[in-house]
């Protein structure tokens, strides 16, 4: 159990999420775009880490489609050191939110999950392979 209280966790999980979006700073304007779009023109002060996830997860799922893929290395290597750096509830957040929700998108595409696999550290493929195997199991 955290011992974190809601706010800490929320601005932790924030802060996360920034710095997975610095690692491609041209998704920015294009979040910006789709954020003016999704809050009616009202978009919140600070990235939410959990609708800011989904559109990032989605936006690399597109740019993997038009073999845009130069900024991958750095999103994968922000992944990896977040899953072997990260305090368990980052592990946890990025396991759940980056790369289960990833592979829950990709499903939906004529992507298959090895798509990405090119660009993963050792950890991040252990905890993708544990997901594949997860949701093949069931």
């Amino acid at each position: 159990m955290s011992s974190m209280s809601y706010d800490e966790a929320l601005e932790l999980e924030r802060e996360v999420c920034r710095q997975l979006l610095a690692t491609c700073p041209e998704s920015l304007p294009v979040l910006h775009e789709y954020n003016l779009r999704f809050w009616h023109g009202n978009p919140p002060e600070d990235v939410n880490p959990y609708i800011d996830l989904a559109w990032f997860n989605g936006y690399l799922i597109d740019q993997a489609k038009q073999q845009q893929t130069s900024y991958f290395p750095a999103v994968f290597a922000m992944i990896e050191k977040l899953l072997v750096e990260g305090p368990e509830q980052v592990q946890n957040w990025v396991g759940v939110g980056v790369l289960e929700g990833l592979m829950n998108q990709t499903s939906h595409t004529d992507l298959g999950y090895a798509t990405f696999e090119v660009w993963m550290g050792p950890e991040t493929r252990k905890e993708w392979e544990g997901l594949i195997e997860y949701w093949d199991g069931l």
